[in-house]
């Protein structure tokens, strides 16, 4: 198993400005994400909270997993679980829209 861990971002203003290309102004918090990743049968990604996973996400998530060297015997034989120290709150409303793969 490979584990990985990162904190957390806020942004402090500026965070639909960068989608024009202007800069936001944002700071880590001591609030880490925890990603596990092992090999498996099928892909899959377990979000915090139950969270239904976006197609797109796992493909993501596929991609980086195959990047940093985990392969495993195709390129859906992995599976990651991802756990949060910061505070849950309702997923986002896009998450729904997704069909569960």
């Amino acid at each position: 198993m490979t584990h990985g861990r990162a904190p957390g971002k806020v942004l402090l203003l500026g965070e639909h400005s960068v989608v024009y290309g202007h800069p936001a102004l944002a700071a880590s918090i001591p609030r880490y994400v925890t990603v596990d990743l092992e090999r498996a049968a099928e892909a899959r990604l377990e979000l915090p909270g139950g969270m239904q996973t976006p197609f797109p996400l796992l493909e993501a998530a596929m991609a980086m997993a195959r990047d940093a060297g985990f392969r495993g015997r195709s390129t859906r034989g992995c599976a990651a679980r991802s756990r949060s120290e910061a505070a849950s709150a309702a997923p986002p409303r896009w998450v729904s829209r997704w069909p569960a793969h």
